[in-house]
């Protein structure tokens, strides 16, 4: 097996008092989080513990090359969700729906026979209930359980081959990380994208085309066959 390499965050957050949230991401650059309450949610012990949660969970193991976090996925689900104009409630769902992963990630679906590999869902109502969260929901004037409904945000979550922010941002953390995708071709592609009714279109056929077939090849040789070393350093 080759050696474990320690998880390295590819984000760094820097708050100033009386300023937004900076955040120097590796995919999406300087980001400014000007948001109290994506803010606050973010700096909860709860969220910070998504720093040492694997993206990939197992498969780092063989492929360490692969160091992206939950922390890191769930900031740049939020991030996505606020670019393409998604209201305050949706960009709490984007920013908290990995928030009960554990530790080796979709690796519990196969210990508790989850056929679905919803485990880690199952329990997020849960977590969050137990958590500060409700009191900073409410403390902000919103209703927690528009929140807690997570199936009525579409760009969260969809079928393929429509794109979900989810989606979209672990096939270009995780394809940046291993060097499978440069930073032009992932500003190629979110210049190119706009909402409509819920829905994230292509401007051009092209550029759907042109992702179409990198996600398709991107799954075949890495998601779905965790033992390709291709990548491996």
């Amino acid at each position: 097996m080759v050696g474990h390499q320690p998880l390295e965050l590819s984000i760094v957050v820097r708050i100033h008092a009386g300023q937004p949230m900076i955040v120097d991401d590796s995919i999406y650059g300087q980001l400014e989080i000007k948001s109290q309450i994506i803010v606050d949610l973010i700096d909860l012990p709860i969220f910070q513990r998504l720093k040492r949660i694997s993206q990939d969970g197992a498969p780092h193991y063989i492929q360490p090359i692969r160091t992206v976090t939950r922390y890191e996925h769930s900031i740049g689900v939020w991030y996505l969700s606020c670019r393409y104009g998604r209201p305050i409630e949706e960009q709490i769902v984007c920013l908290l729906h990995d928030l009960s992963h554990t530790a080796f990630s979709h690796v519990i679906d196969f210990v508790t026979k989850n056929e679905k590999h919803e485990f880690a869902d199952s329990k997020l109502d849960e977590m969050i209930m137990k958590s500060e969260i409700p009191e900073i929901i409410k403390r902000n004037g919103l209703d927690l359980r528009k929140i807690l409904n997570k199936e009525s945000f579409p760009l969260l979550e969809n079928c393929l081959p429509d794109i979900s922010v989810d989606r979209l941002d672990y096939f270009l953390r995780d394809g940046y990380t291993i060097g499978f995708l440069p930073k032009e071709t992932i500003k190629l592609f979110l210049d190119s994208l706009y909402e409509r009714e819920n829905i994230l279109f292509f401007k051009e056929v092209r550029v759907a085309s042109l992702l179409a077939i990198l996600f398709t090849n991107f799954s075949r040789l890495i998601w779905l066959d965790p033992t390709c070393l291709l990548y491996t350093s």
